[in-house]
């Protein structure tokens, strides 16, 4: 059978302790594939009233369209990673007179101003940073600045959560990388068997990775430190949709 499934999975991600609470297996990221998964997670007694605080996600139309669907009763996420790829490639510059390097080194400039928007610690720095943002760039960079005013409010609904819990590590509440590295290693994976004779055999494997999963385990190579992009690098080298 292809290798090209996807994967999605879900788990609580609280003080490095990531465990996969669901899996399925999906031709695809449809609507339809999504409300039949978060179905399984709803019958399970995943909702606000039983603890469930926050979704994270990428803001797939799939995804979205099942979660207008079922009501969790809990504040959405739109992962910090994703928006913020989205932003680097809006940013617009001009080629005229210009080498390969000198646009990039460009486009890093204006992309760090839109990144430093995020690395305030407490949210009225944050809305500051981000009408400084729009103002600034609203007529040399509008696609950018749409970019950024589309669902802004959704990049920084975490805050709703420290409130509640200020303890709790901002690292692990707005993005999601450690799902998208776990299934890259599942990705991974999938291709070096090259094919399975049966989806039995592919759940098998699966099933047990899932299982196995530990946040500190060094072959998937999940890293803590950052949880959004550095300023000097390229996201459209380390992420692809």
């Amino acid at each position: 059978m292809s290798s090209e499934k996807m994967f999605p999975v879900s788990w609580d991600q609280f003080h490095r302790d990531a465990r996969a609470l669901a899996w399925r297996l999906a031709d695809s990221e449809d609507a339809e594939s999504w409300l039949a998964f978060l179905s399984e997670l709803e019958a399970q007694g995943l909702r606000g009233e039983l603890g469930l605080e926050l979704i994270i996600h990428d803001g797939g139309s799939g995804l979205c369209a099942a979660l207008t669907t079922i009501h969790f009763d809990a504040i959405e996420q739109r992962c910090l990673f994703h928006k913020l790829r989205n932003l680097y490639h809006a940013i617009r510059v001009s080629g005229e007179n210009r080498t390969r390097q000198e646009q990039r080194r460009q486009r890093k400039a204006v992309f760090r101003d839109f990144h430093h928007i995020w690395q305030a610690k407490r949210l009225a720095t944050v809305l500051q940073r981000y009408r400084h943002v729009v103002r600034h760039y609203r007529l040399t960079q509008p696609e950018a600045v749409h970019c950024l005013r589309t669902d802004f409010r959704a990049t920084i609904a975490y805050f709703t959560v420290l409130q509640r819990h200020p303890d709790w590590d901002r690292r692990f509440l707005r993005t999601t990388s450690w799902l998208e590295r776990f299934n890259r290693y599942l990705r991974r994976r999938v291709r070096a068997a090259s094919a399975y004779h049966s989806d039995a055999g592919l759940c098998a494997m699966i099933a047990h990775e899932v299982k196995a999963f530990k946040p500190s385990d060094a072959q998937t190579q999940i890293s803590t430190k950052q949880d959004t992009l550095p300023a000097d690098d390229d996201p459209g080298r380390r992420v692809r949709s």
